[in-house]
């Protein structure tokens, strides 16, 4: 009797303590970046890199922080990650910015599986260019424009070979009392404000907008930067124009206007006519 006990002891104590253990977590890490195509799009770029010696299936991630509310999440396919490799671009489609006081830091959660188990990793992602500050920062500047007045690039008219065309900008009044300066327009890898006489870096305007205007609009000469059917082709922010704007308060920042699908073929056209491509 006592034999059977203490068979049956050391047998439940070797199905215990001799189990093997579950493997641990894998080592996860992940870089945020923005590439130029996604900028006028409003998404970011994701990589995770498994540093661990089995493959990972990443099957979610997400931002958590409290500058972009709801926890924006990449919506791709489960992507397989061999050990010591980084994922493609995994694109995050950013919601409006939460503003006010910055937070301080930001997470990415990662979904992930294996062979043996699954789970989620919180990582401290890497931000070489400091992009959650900045383009938080620049989405927060112009939500303060915007309750002001709206700018928008309404349409691209006239221009032809030697010709500039005008990038018509429509000023939709806010109805607050507030105001706002457009200092100046600047140019973009692809097109240049036209100055009076040629293309150039940087025109002045120093138009007033207060929020209490009438709709109105505001019409800039623009010509090739320069005469580049590569340019042209490989295009990514292009027709992204870049209006400089001071606030009533004093605040100072850039209000990128993005062009719709329709304005960006007429900016395409008017490049290729204007160079002769």
């Amino acid at each position: 009797m006592r034999r059977s006990l203490a068979v049956f002891v050391l047998l439940a104590l070797c199905l215990t303590g001799c189990a093997p253990a579950a493997p641990p977590s894998p080592a996860l890490s992940a870089d945020l970046y923005q590439p130029r195509s996604d900028i006028a799009k409003g998404r970011i770029a994701v990589s995770v890199t498994n540093g661990s010696d089995r493959t990972v299936t990443i099957t979610g991630v997400r931002l958590v922080s409290a500058d972009y509310p709801g926890e924006p999440a990449w919506d791709g396919r489960a992507v397989d990650l061999q050990p010591g490799k980084g994922s493609p671009d995994l694109r995050i489609a950013l919601p409006d910015a939460v503003c006010g006081e910055q937070s301080a830091s930001a997470a990415i959660e990662v979904d992930w599986r294996d062979t043996a188990s699954s789970g989620t990793t919180t990582v401290t992602p890497g931000d070489r260019f400091s992009f959650l500050a900045v383009g938080h920062a620049s989405a927060c500047f112009t939500a303060a424009v915007d309750g002001v007045a709206t700018l928008e690039a309404a349409d691209f008219a006239g221009g032809g070979p030697g010709t500039p065309a005008d990038l018509v900008v429509a000023i939709g009044a806010g109805g607050g009392d507030g105001s706002f300066t457009i200092d100046s327009v600047e140019g973009t890898t692809l097109l240049a404000p036209w100055d009076g006489t040629g293309g150039a870096p940087t025109v002045m305007i120093s138009r007033v907008v207060r929020g209490t205007d009438a709709a109105s609009e505001l019409r800039v000469p623009f010509v090739p930067n320069r005469c580049d059917a590569h340019a042209l082709a490989e295009d990514k922010v292009g027709t992204l124009i870049p209006f400089a704007v001071t606030t009533a308060d004093g605040q100072t920042g850039t209000v990128r206007l993005a062009a719709s699908d329709d304005l960006r073929r007429k900016m395409y056209d008017f490049y290729a006519a204007f160079c002769g491509l």
